[in-house]
């Protein structure tokens, strides 16, 4: 997410500085610019719910599974306490070797989370930008910027509304 916002700032910085120098020349006069608030673009996508939604239960199913496995854990645990000897040693082997395997478990999904969790937000920019591109050229935008990157623009330049309608057929 931080790599995609230095992109997105470098980007912006280079369409501005290529903006200026156009204004400098006597061009901006025929300019047409828009912005888009990306954020609220984001939020309100409805396919985002969807695929969050989607996040989520994955992520209920695999936390239910890996109680089960703890559940398992600990009774292999409580079975321990009463055994003696060889079978005590045996049974805190196998203990061990279910812990490591609970570890690794977890460590699995969690990775497994974030890089759903990133593809989720990825494909939800994507169609954001690919709607924004797509209202740029039909209604020939010269440029349509990320409202982060602007300290101020006029309401009419706003094609947040205009995305959204897209987005959300």
């Amino acid at each position: 997410m931080f790599n995609l916002f230095k992109k997105s700032l470098v980007i912006s910085i280079v369409l501005f500085m290529a903006f200026s120098a156009t204004a400098k020349t006597g061009y901006a006069e025929g300019v047409k610019v828009g912005y888009i608030d990306i954020r609220r673009a984001f939020y309100e996508y409805k396919e985002r719910k969807t695929l969050e939604d989607a996040l989520s239960e994955w992520k209920e199913k695999k936390e239910s599974e890996f109680k089960k496995d703890f559940e398992v854990l600990t009774k292999m645990t409580d079975e321990a306490t009463l055994m003696s000897g060889d079978a005590k040693a045996k049974k805190e082997q196998q203990i061990q070797t279910k812990r490591s395997e609970l570890k690794t478990k977890e460590e699995d999904i969690r990775r497994e989370l974030l890089a759903k969790n990133n593809d989720m937000f990825r494909k939800v920019l994507d169609d954001i930008q690919k709607a924004a591109e797509e209202i740029g050229k039909k209604e020939k935008y010269d440029y349509v910027f990320d409202s982060r990157n602007i300290m101020y623009a006029d309401e009419k330049n706003d094609l947040t509304d205009k995305v959204l309608k897209k987005i959300n057929k």
